[in-house]
């Protein structure tokens, strides 16, 4: 009688000859085995390294889109309780009488603003607004101060495709920046205004007022909030004002607790993934040319930025700078197509 199986070495069965004999097993070779076949010859002839490099850089930036849409569905949840956007900088509010009100120099930021619709409630209920972001001080013994609170880095704030900068000028170093839009400034080149300039954008410091969503007439999804800065920049090297770090490459100064300009905060004056930066007063004729107050990112061809209406897109960095201006103002009244 004819057999037509036997069973193998590991219990299952194996065909078998007509004439009774069992037939040689044959080696599997799968689809896994298939594809890792491919894979290894691809890496072997130089074909796969870009494929290779294609797919990290996606999957980094899908991470930095999800970063700032995170952001900004938090700032859309704040702006509509608060009625108005966080400010950049929480300072240079003056009394009635003219003096400076006593949260001067204290520099809080609205990266604090919206912690907790970013699941970090517990961070924006220790931090004092009555102090500097660097204040060591413990007013209620929990054992935070607020230069403990901006030392964090929480992850939303972080971009992946972000070099860890080797010299930051605060442990509490971040990945994005508000978008101020553009800086006034005189026919020298000198920013008007007073520190930081006065700013046509989305957000700008507390001395200038509130900015409602009904203030943005171009547009929610053609006004940006917020976008990539990166530490990239070339040429700049960290003063004297610390001395520990002073004379070492200063890469960059983005910093979520710090509402400085540019720390908080940056400006459209300056074209997008501007790498080089000799320095970082803005009071310097050419400060526009610097890349220190302009948005940059470690991905190739451009930035991403997300809008006030929350959406997020990618902006080349060979985009006129009359219209990436103009996506930088709120109120300009240009002609920019959503396309």
């Amino acid at each position: 009688m004819t057999r037509l199986h036997s069973p193998d070495r590991l219990g299952g069965l194996r065909p078998c000859s007509t004439s009774g004999q069992e037939m040689p097993a044959r080696t599997a070779f799968g689809a896994i085995d298939c594809i890792a076949t491919i894979f290894v010859l691809l890496l072997l002839t130089g074909v796969g390294l870009p494929l290779l490099a294609q797919s990290r850089e996606s999957a980094r930036s899908t991470a930095t889109k999800d970063n700032l849409r995170r952001i900004g569905a938090a700032t859309l949840v704040y702006a509509q309780a608060r009625r108005q956007l966080p400010f950049g900088t929480f300072h240079d509010k003056e009394s009635p009488n003219g003096t400076c009100d006593p949260r001067y120099h204290m520099f809080h930021s609205g990266w604090t603003e919206i912690l907790p619709h970013l699941d970090h409630a517990d961070l924006f209920n220790r931090y004092a607004r009555d102090l500097s972001y660097r204040d060591e001080t413990d007013p209620d013994g929990d054992g935070w101060s607020n230069r403990r609170i901006t030392e964090q880095r929480p992850p939303v704030y972080v971009d992946p495709a972000m070099p860890v900068p080797e010299f930051p000028p605060h442990s509490g170093w971040s990945s994005y920046a508000w978008s101020g839009g553009n800086n006034s400034y005189d026919n020298g080149g000198n920013l008007t205004g007073g520190s930081g300039g006065t700013h046509d954008g989305a957000i700008v410091n507390a001395k200038q007022g509130p900015v409602r969503l009904t203030d943005l007439s171009d547009g929610q999804s053609l006004t940006f909030l917020a976008g990539e800065a990166h530490y990239t920049l070339k040429g700049m090297k960290h003063s004297n004002n610390a001395p520990e770090l002073a004379g070492k490459p200063n890469t960059g100064q983005t910093a979520w607790g710090a509402g400085h300009y540019p720390r908080s905060h940056l400006s459209t004056n300056t074209p997008v993934n501007t790498h080089v930066s000799a320095h970082s007063n803005p009071n310097l004729a050419d400060w526009y040319r610097q890349g220190a107050f302009g948005f940059r990112s470690s991905h190739p061809g451009g930035c991403h930025f997300v809008f006030c209406d929350g959406s997020v897109r990618f902006i080349n960095e060979s985009i006129s700078p009359a219209v990436y201006k103009a996506l930088g103002s709120r109120a300009g009244g240009e002609l920019v197509s959503e396309q």
